[in-house]
């Protein structure tokens, strides 16, 4: 980093050649606290947005000096800066400086160094809420406390149990009660895994503070991929545990379904010698006593038989494997997160 007066300030052009050159690695610790490389160019246009910017780099970027007091209040005025925007809005406000402190913490540096002065952002006083007590309270900080992070990282004894209910939950609907009844696992396989993410990640396991960002992210991409893929449940269910054999058509009768639907349900005669509903509604495919090839379960059980050989039934298996694989993947990731976090030192 380069050199910067008693007054916290540089040169503007010193800091573009650094802003271009960063890695990935370094954008993306700047994005972790909430500053992005085009918003950082904006703000060095001026010597005293230059020297905040350079403090935020050595801050977030730089791994052989560590920042002072006042670098940490300098990359906070920039955070500050950045946000102005959303400044009216006064949860974004906390998120922003929620998410400043957290990559402090990250980067194993104080928020607020024992024996600083400098308190930081937040809503002025009453008393500055009109004129220029307003305006000049906004430009210099000044008895303005900076928001309390609502929560600390994840709490290390709850978050495994959390995980195991959450996995368990998701396996128990999208694929279980999914197989015997679409309609019911599907729904209440996604009703299940956002009570449990309200219910035990948001307010168990982080406090009501919210899991980070990449957290939500794969919670949010395994539970889609899990609801999907409970559409193929059943015929997968059915590949491995059932067997194919040649039954006939019994009959099909026209039935009311719980919202006062007509529909038709047809009816086999499995190779067994038993009637049994087919697992999906509608009209029968061919005339009563018409020999067709099914896959049923040996002396009935609770999988309803399906129309059709096993070969059929390969390609909705395969989907439901992938997404199934994919989002338990997503959501383990996240709980491997969590974990991590939660055994995290300070």
């Amino acid at each position: 980093m380069g050199p910067t007066d008693a007054d916290g300030r540089t040169e503007p052009g010193q800091l573009a050649e650094e802003l271009a050159g960063l890695t990935y690695r370094q954008r993306r610790r700047l994005a972790e606290a909430g500053f992005r490389r085009r918003q950082l160019r904006r703000l060095a246009g001026t010597p005293a947005g230059a020297a905040m910017v350079r403090s935020v780099l050595l801050c977030f970027t730089d791994t052989h000096a560590r920042p002072g007091r006042e670098d940490i209040a300098r990359a906070d005025s920039a955070r500050r800066a950045v946000s102005a925007r959303r400044a009216a809005d006064s949860r974004a406000g906390i998120r922003s400086a929620v998410r400043f402190a957290d990559a402090l913490d990250a980067r194993g540096i104080a928020s607020l160094p024992p024996g600083s002065s400098y308190r930081g952002p937040a809503r002025a006083s009453g008393a500055g809420r009109s004129g220029a007590g307003r305006s000049g309270a906004a430009r210099s900080g000044a008895g303005r406390p900076v928001p309390r992070r609502p929560a600390g990282p994840p709490r290390a004894a709850g978050a495994l149990p959390a995980w195991g209910v959450i996995l368990l939950a998701a396996t128990a609907t999208t694929t279980g009660l999914a197989a015997l009844d679409l309609g019911f696992g599907a729904v209440l396989g996604a009703v299940a895994l956002i009570v449990c993410y309200v219910l035990l990640l948001r307010r168990t396991v982080y406090l009501k503070a919210g899991p980070p960002r990449p957290v939500r992210r794969l919670y949010l991409a395994g539970s889609l991929l899990l609801v999907a893929g409970s559409f193929c449940a059943a015929q997968a269910c059915m590949l491995v545990l059932g067997t194919q054999g040649r039954g006939s058509i019994d009959s099909q009768q026209l039935e009311t379904g719980s919202h006062g639907t007509a529909y038709y349900q047809c009816s086999v005669l499995t190779p067994d010698g038993d009637i049994e509903e087919l697992r999906f509604a509608g009209p029968c495919p061919a005339p009563d006593g018409t020999p067709e090839t099914m896959v049923y379960l040996r002396g009935g059980g609770l999988l309803r038989p399906l129309l059709g050989g096993k070969a059929q039934l390969e390609a909705p298996a395969a989907i439901w494997s992938a997404a199934n694989l994919l989002g338990l993947g997503s959501l383990l990731g996240a709980a491997v997160l969590t974990l991590r976090d939660a055994r995290r030192p300070g």
